[in-house]
């Protein structure tokens, strides 16, 4: 149900990839800027590359996780949710039917 919510309130975006070219935090914050992103965020990928975890670790309220271990309260804790397309398999797998029932 969290993740339904995240949807019907628009709290929820999903990009065609996460990546960084280089591990570095203002990249991160480029592509935080320009995804429009005003207060917290969850990044969801299916696996996590090492220039994604460095570029966001140092961003207060800014959190990067794989989707085969996301839970409730992370979906909850964070008001803007970013997924990449791979990310959004692996949070359907995770979290059965609840993804399809919201399209």
């Amino acid at each position: 149900r969290a993740l339904s919510d995240k949807i019907v309130n628009g709290e929820l975006k999903v990009v065609d990839e996460l990546a960084l070219a280089e591990p570095r935090t203002k990249l991160f914050t480029e592509m935080v800027k320009a995804l429009g992103i005003q207060r917290s965020a969850l990044f969801v990928v299916a696996d996590v590359d090492r220039n994604l975890a460095l570029g966001a670790r140092n961003l207060p309220n800014i959190a990067l996780a794989r989707a085969a271990e996301v839970n409730v309260l992370e979906l909850l804790r964070y008001q803007t949710i970013i997924v990449s397309k791979a990310g959004m398999e692996g949070l359907k797998g995770r979290l059965g039917g609840e993804v399809e029932e919201s399209k």
